[in-house]
């Protein structure tokens, strides 16, 4: 849960937007006609939410970055050694090319987390390769619905050493389910009514699509489209 205190000290604004914000944080939440305090955390889907996490984490790709070598050389050449960070609300990711330092990274992140009085989630936190998953686990991760991963090609010129990839995004596995679950849930609800209602009430489809459309999508597209069709014929 956030710490308010830590917070607040962290907004850089006018006396009485700070009182609002204050105000925001302290106002509760009504769960199934049940009052909740909020003394620490921010209100599970509140239009606010997504800021204030933007606020609680601002600074933190500056504590990520710090202490860490710009420039390092392998195999004769100059390469980038700066960590890349990739901030979302309170979901973030952190790319870099050497394990040993993302396990240092970690314990980074988790240090300046706690100040916020916060802590990284086990069941979403882990470290992986993009190409290649360690101890036989699956390589790439997933992050705001979509999968990134790399996929061998081939080699340059023959060269045995120099291994040549791609980088894939998908719609994810998880984010692909929750989706066809929400349609079964739709249409099973609405299996009485009228096939415009029923239209109108899937429209949902079109922003789903929409996200994924710039992504490698096409064969996630059609498996979704022919299960919405046997949901639809069931």
């Amino acid at each position: 849960m956030i710490d308010h205190r830590s917070l607040l000290n962290k907004l850089q604004t006018f006396p009485k937007m700070r009182t609002i914000i204050k105000q925001w944080l302290k106002a509760g939440i009504i769960d199934k006609n049940v009052f909740q305090k909020t003394n620490t955390g921010t209100q599970q889907g509140s239009v606010v939410s997504p800021v204030l996490a933007n606020i609680a984490l601002h600074g933190l790709e500056t504590a990520i970055i710090s202490n860490t070598s710009k420039w390092a050389i392998i195999d004769d050449r100059k390469v980038s050694w700066t960590p890349k960070v990739i901030c979302y609300a309170d979901d973030f990711v952190v790319l870099h090319r050497d394990l040993r330092v993302l396990e240092q990274l970690k314990q980074r992140v988790s240090d300046w987390l706690a100040d916020m009085g916060l802590s990284l989630k086990p069941e979403k936190t882990q470290i992986t390769h993009t190409l290649q998953g360690p101890s036989g686990a699956k390589p790439g991760f997933d992050f705001l619905g979509f999968t990134i991963r790399q996929y061998p090609v081939g080699k340059y010129n023959g060269a045995p050493k120099q291994i040549i990839f791609k980088t894939l995004i998908k719609p994810s596995k998880k984010g692909v389910q929750r989706h066809l679950e929400r349609l079964r849930e739709i249409i099973d609800n609405h299996k009485s009514d009228g096939q415009g209602k029923l239209i109108n009430t899937l429209n949902p489809i079109r922003g789903w699509c929409n996200y994924y459309s710039t992504v490698v999508s096409k064969q996630t597209f059609s498996k979704a489209n022919y299960a919405t069709f046997q949901m639809l014929w069931a």
